[in-house]
């Protein structure tokens, strides 16, 4: 398995739902923090959460407490639609608190696939847009149809309009030179 690295918040010692958490269900907290992918997804496994925190009893019922407990204020686990749970502010604070993840960074396009290979693109831009690429943005907004300006205009006849458009640009653009060229 390879190794991963991960920053913690030294601040949540002081958040009020963590004071809330019972000692097995803040420790529950940090195992799936660092046992989720890298994109904060982890298959709930009840066997491995009672052998890890020795849980004695319902290792079932214990996450599913820990789930009511954790997601007391505000939804910090979202439960996917394959029962997988999907750690909100994951992505955000683990590798975008500035900027939104890079494309040509190779370690973000490896975290924008896994996004994409979970189906949570649409849920990202919904919940999360300031971790995602403008361009990833904007292949989940449908574009408007622009309708046609004359009942019998087409679809080239409008981007001929464009094209005229673009070439009177250039022509004001490049007056002020004129005087230069031979």
């Amino acid at each position: 398995m390879q190794s991963k690295k991960r920053f913690t918040e030294t601040n949540i010692w002081d958040d009020p739902v963590f004071m809330n958490l019972t000692p097995h269900q803040k420790l529950c907290w940090f195992f799936i923090n660092d046992r989720c992918d890298n994109i904060g997804v982890w298959t709930p496994n009840p066997k491995l959460i009672a052998f890890n925190l020795d849980i004695e009893g319902k290792p079932k019922q214990f996450l599913d407490d820990f789930l009511q407990a954790i997601n007391q204020i505000e939804e910090r686990i979202h439960v996917m639609n394959i029962g997988e749970w999907l750690i909100t502010d994951f992505v955000k604070f683990q590798y975008c608190q500035k900027k939104p993840l890079h494309p040509n960074n190779p370690a973000h396009k490896s975290y924008l696939q896994l996004i994409k290979e979970q189906n949570l693109l649409s849920w990202f831009c919904e919940n999360f847009p300031e971790t995602l690429p403008e361009s990833y943005l904007n292949k989940e907004k449908k574009t408007p149809i622009r309708p046609l300006n004359e009942p019998f205009e087409t679809h080239k006849d409008k981007d001929k309009e464009k094209d005229i458009d673009t070439d009177t640009d250039k022509a004001q653009e490049l007056e002020p030179f004129k005087q230069f060229a031979p």
